[in-house]
């Protein structure tokens, strides 16, 4: 028999019934350790990740000075970006292949402790071009190391969330967590390039990330699992298989997909901005700026009010953010209103997404929570990479077709917003499905 079955969740109230009810907060002791672990690894993620935290500016900026084209820095840096698109597998490997019962505490132990020793052997590689090829691997094992962290604390915020009442809160602590870090990293970023001071970042990166297992070591607790993958499995797919929990994933991926799959993306609206109004490269990244700054506010907002509201409700919210988020951009015309669109933007989207989140982690069967909670946020970037493509060809498109950047801007705003309004035929779906 599993031990699953004679254990607890360590983080389940006394006595609590398992769907909490919403007025009631649960015991501080268990909740505060939980979010500190949560706020500490995303944020530090948002901070070290190589590809877009605060190495990639620096690490771009040298390898222009080794003389690396901008093909062979594109090729660097989508190998190191490989692990991002193995996150499935990943939470495959921590759903079903526990370390000595244990599924969750050992890969976040394995993987902090691994982003740290790999920093700090980069930071002492950084100063001869010769050796690119090893570091290349190095930056490769930071990412599996990052991405499995990311699989993993998903998962462990699934399994805790739930019991708890608490996923919306979880999801508001970690976007916010890593809204503030990409505030910050952004502007170390530049610091940084602008002072070769690579070797240090790194240095730092690896402390942080020697934080982060800290904070594991002394937060996780779990329950002992079964230590062979067929009883894992047999246990996953009992619980995937009860009542209409397939029918409620493939409602909810539905959802996610057609969501994000809204054609007026960011290489349209940087195009536009850029290109038609003008403004100019660094005035278009205070952009993004401003968006995290109100990235954070509807953080903080969603903490309070996401087990105030009922859930079908935040559903149509969802919906109705996304709608604005897209619309905000209509009137956008100069510097002045892209300031406006982007405050609103920043407000809306994050909101959209945090209960996106939200209804993720709530859906997921915690015995595959790792591999479920990663497939979906697959079903989400799949819808939001197609529009991409999408929308820059209608772009071009309805340019041609108008003989006007502005008008084809305008028409591409309506149809994305079309797209978002389109959610609520899946609505009925979802609600025959069983998500409450």
């Amino acid at each position: 028999m599993s031990d699953t079955q004679s254990q607890p969740n360590p983080y389940q109230p006394p006595g609590a019934d398992p769907l909490p009810d919403a007025s009631v907060p649960p015991p501080s002791h268990v909740v505060l350790p939980l979010l500190c672990l949560f706020a500490t690894l995303y944020f530090v993620q948002g901070i070290v990740e190589p590809t877009a935290g605060l190495p990639a500016q620096p690490m771009q900026s040298k390898l222009e000075d080794w003389g690396r084209t901008p093909t062979q820095i594109g090729l660097f840096l989508g190998f190191i970006g490989i692990p991002w698109s193995l996150k499935l597998l990943f939470g495959l490997m921590s759903d079903f292949l526990p370390i000595r019962g244990y599924r969750r505490f050992p890969y976040l132990v394995l993987s902090t402790a691994l982003a740290a020793v790999a920093f700090f052997w980069m930071s002492s590689l950084w100063s001869d071009p010769a050796n690119q090829r090893q570091l290349a691997w190095l930056l490769f094992a930071t990412c599996v190391a990052i991405a499995t962290t990311d699989v993993v604390i998903d998962a462990l915020a699934v399994e805790t969330g739930q019991p708890l009442g608490m996923t919306g809160q979880m999801q508001s602590v970690q976007w916010g967590a890593l809204s503030v870090a990409q505030i910050m990293g952004g502007n170390l970023a530049g610091f940084v390039a602008q002072n070769g001071l690579l070797q240090q970042a790194f240095v730092g990166c690896g402390l942080l990330s020697i934080l982060s297992l800290v904070v594991v070591l002394v937060v996780v607790r779990e329950p002992r699992h079964s230590r062979q993958p067929s009883e894992n499995l047999r246990q996953a797919w009992q619980q995937l298989t009860s009542g209409r929990k397939i029918a409620i994933l493939i409602s909810v991926g539905l959802y996610l997909f057609l969501w994000n799959f809204n054609p007026f993306s960011g290489n349209v609206l940087q195009h536009y901005s850029t290109k038609v109004l003008g403004l100019s490269q660094q005035f278009y990244g205070n952009l993004s700026s401003i968006q995290g700054f109100t990235q954070v506010l509807a953080c903080v907002a969603y903490f309070f009010v996401c087990r105030r509201i009922p859930f079908n409700w935040l559903i149509h919210a969802s919906i109705a953010c996304g709608i604005l988020a897209t619309l905000c951009y209509w009137p956008m015309h100069d510097a002045q209103s892209a300031v406006v669109a982007s405050l609103v933007f920043g407000l809306t989207y994050q909101t959209a997404t945090l209960i996106q989140l939200d209804l993720a982690a709530r859906v997921c069967p915690t015995q595959s929570a790792a591999t479920i909670f990663a497939l979906l946020m697959a079903i989400s970037n799949t819808g939001m990479t197609a529009a991409y493509g999408v929308g820059g060809w209608w772009y071009d498109a309805l340019t041609d077709h108008f003989g006007s950047r502005h008008i084809a801007f305008d028409a591409l705003v309506a149809i994305g917003a079309a797209f978002t309004t389109g959610c609520w035929l899946l609505v009925p779906l979802m609600r025959w499905a069983g998500v409450r």
